[in-house]
C-alpha cells in the first residue's frame, strides 16, 4: 500500500520538481555511499575493502545487492572467529 502512495505522489508532482527531486536524491546516495566507504575502510584491511568496494559498485551496476551482502556477511563472519 505504501509503495502505491509513494507512486502516486511521485507521478503527481510536476515535471520541473521531478528535476530538483532527482538531484537531492542523488546527492544522498552519493554521500551516503561515500560514508558507508568510509566505514568499510576503517573497518577492514586495504585488501578487503578494495572487494568491498567493487562488490558495491557491481551490486549498483548490476542492482543486485546479494553478493556484496553476502561478502560483507563472510568477512563479518572471519572477524568473529
Amino acid at each position: 500500500m505504501n509503495r502505491s502512495i509513494f507512486r502516486e505522489l511521485t507521478n503527481y508532482i510536476p515535471k520541473q520538481n521531478k528535476k530538483s527531486i532527482i538531484e537531492i536524491r542523488s546527492s544522498n546516495a552519493i554521500h551516503s555511499l561515500i560514508n558507508v566507504l568510509s566505514l568499510i575502510k576503517d573497518n577492514f584491511s586495504d585488501e578487503d575493502f578494495e572487494e568491498i568496494q567493487r562488490k558495491l559498485i557491481l551490486a549498483i551496476k548490476t542492482k543486485k545487492p546479494e553478493k556484496f551482502l553476502k561478502k560483507i556477511k563472510t568477512l563479518k563472519l572471519k572477524d568473529e572467529k
